[in-house]
């Protein structure tokens, strides 16, 4: 059995938030496309805004949603 495995192309962004920028990992291979909040900076987001961690990601990813179209991952 022979399989190949295809790297999805990376990029970095961020996006702009009350209490400072929080990045986004994006993966793209095709039509494939896949967002992910890092970690840390929505750790430091929920911090400032004074929110549990899950609270903080929902609404980062909400946000985010609505900015590009795209489903996030927190």
């Amino acid at each position: 059995r022979v399989s190949e495995r295809h790297a999805m192309a990376r990029s970095t962004d961020a996006l702009q938030t009350e209490h400072g920028p929080v990045r986004v990992k994006r993966l793209a291979w095709g039509e494939v496309r896949k967002s992910t909040l890092e970690y840390e900076d929505v750790k430091r987001y929920a911090a400032a805004a004074k929110l549990p961690l899950q609270e903080a990601a929902r609404r980062l990813s909400s946000r985010l949603d609505a900015v590009d179209g795209e489903a996030v991952r927190p």
